[in-house]
């Protein structure tokens, strides 16, 4: 017997209890630092493509103050047109990609926090100390 009168079959198996818990404390590690990077990434980038848009908004705005004449045969406007074509084509792209990502994480999270919850439930054993003695009599 080992470590304080158990079985070795009993240390092997605490042993491999504590490295699949290791191993899950790093992929959790592993899935914070990508939700960080990815994150930070992200919401720089939804803050630029907002300000962009704000950009264009305004420019549209003293576009239309001019009086000027809006043409579709000006290339200007062809351009502003093709380019305004094409954003939302991406955007009606990306729309249903990030919403299958958000749907990914809330489902993510909701295992996440199942698992913390089904943590909560163990207990460990208690001590050696608090059991009562066997006695060989």
């Amino acid at each position: 017997m080992t470590g304080g009168g158990q079985t070795p079959d009993f240390e092997k198996a605490l042993a491999l209890s504590v490295q699949h818990y290791r191993e899950q404390l790093v992929v959790l590690h592993r899935i914070a630092r990508a939700l960080d990077d990815w994150g930070d990434q992200l919401v720089e980038l939804a803050r630029q493509w907002q300000d962009c848009a704000a950009a264009a908004r305004l420019s549209d705005e003293h576009l239309l103050g001019t009086g000027g004449d809006f043409a579709a045969h000006h290339p200007m406007q062809q351009k502003r047109a093709a380019l305004i074509s094409q954003i939302l084509e991406l955007n009606k792209a990306l729309s249903p990609r990030l919403q299958t990502a958000m749907a990914l994480t809330v489902h993510e999270l909701r295992e996440m926090r199942g698992g913390r919850t089904a943590l909560h439930g163990y207990k460990s054993p208690p001590s050696s100390k608090s059991r009562p003695s066997r006695s060989k009599a």
